[in-house]
């Protein structure tokens, strides 16, 4: 899916390097190399720089995947691998960063909506979900998801693409 958030023009700096998002140069998003510092206290962070924001993609790893592909993750600890574990994990990561705009992959659709999505929702947190697409193809459970600080962005539009290409597993 395609997703049309609203912020002003920007460009974003990555090791010194300028990468054009936009045909105006009158704003600069600043983007450190770094890692990321840790959230602030009171959300006062996101919103005392308006000029600069996090993004930042998770591949959650869908739980039926593991299960399928049991033979990948054998040097992982049994008790690492449960979703119950792995979203809470999941969730302190996220909340840890508070990126601005949140992309996950291999969100699998019951978790995804029952576990992540009502916390990463709540007020404190200030998430709105843009966009989840379902992979389309047959026995897929999982898709991908696009979220942002909703008191920083504002949704102006969407528009659906399909996750499935043909004669592909």
């Amino acid at each position: 899916s395609t997703v049309n958030i609203q912020h002003q023009p920007l460009h974003v700096q990555h090791h010194r390097s300028y990468v054009s998002l936009a045909n105006r140069s009158d704003s600069t998003i600043d983007v450190p190399s770094t890692k990321a510092a840790p959230r602030a206290d009171t959300g006062d962070e996101q919103k005392a720089s308006r000029g600069s924001f996090r993004i930042m993609t998770y591949n959650m790893l869908a739980d039926y995947l593991i299960h399928e592909n049991a033979y990948l993750y054998r040097s992982c600890r049994d008790t690492d691998l449960p979703w119950s574990t792995r979203s809470k994990k999941l969730l302190n990561e996220i909340l840890f960063y508070a990126p601005t705009i949140l992309c996950v992959q291999e969100a699998q659709e019951k978790h995804f909506f029952e576990d992540m999505l009502p916390v990463l929702m709540q007020r404190d947190n200030g998430y709105q979900l843009a966009v989840y697409k379902k992979r389309t193809s047959e026995n897929k459970y999982d898709g991908c998801a696009i979220l942002f600080k909703k008191d920083v962005l504002e949704l102006v539009d969407t528009k659906e693409v399909e996750l499935f290409v043909k004669d592909h597993p």
